[in-house]
């Protein structure tokens, strides 16, 4: 039997494993800077590490998510992950009044793609050579409180 929980992110939880960033920063930030930033989790297996996210607040009402997975994470329960996920984005759009919430993504990962969808991020903008080794990006959006609640 598997026990799994959601804890406040530490630093330290960044580097425990290898894993691909499924919502990405603009750069290669540093965790201490990522815990400093705005609300993030880490998602812990069996004591150990295996997700790590969170929330830069970029702007009043605006932040930008980002998100590392490690392949563990795959004996997590698909459906418990999402809906954890899900629920932390919620709380954190009430409790900061966000009405933007920014991810950027690689556009080589669909499967990361249609994760984002799924949690109800459209995708806003094609980003040519974004990243510092001229990589390509995606941006995906989610407005929390609907794109008519704030026009």
């Amino acid at each position: 039997m598997t026990n799994f929980e959601i804890r406040p992110f530490e630093p330290n939880d960044y580097e425990m494993y290898q894993g691909r960033e499924f919502m990405q920063m603009p750069y290669a930030l540093y965790p201490d800077l990522l815990a400093r930033s705005g609300p993030a989790l880490t998602a812990v297996l069996d004591g150990a590490p295996v997700a790590c996210g969170g929330l830069v607040r970029v702007w009043p009402g605006t932040a930008e998510g980002w998100m590392k997975v490690s392949p563990s994470a795959t004996a997590v329960s698909t459906m418990l992950f999402h809906r954890k996920v899900r629920q932390a984005l919620r709380f954190y759009a009430e409790l900061y009044n966000l009405h933007r919430v920014q991810t950027y993504i690689d556009p080589h990962y669909p499967l990361f793609h249609r994760w984002a969808q799924s949690l109800g991020f459209e995708q806003e903008a094609y980003l040519r050579q974004w990243r510092d080794n001229r990589q390509d990006m995606m941006l995906y959006t989610w407005f929390p409180k609907g794109i008519k609640d704030v026009l």
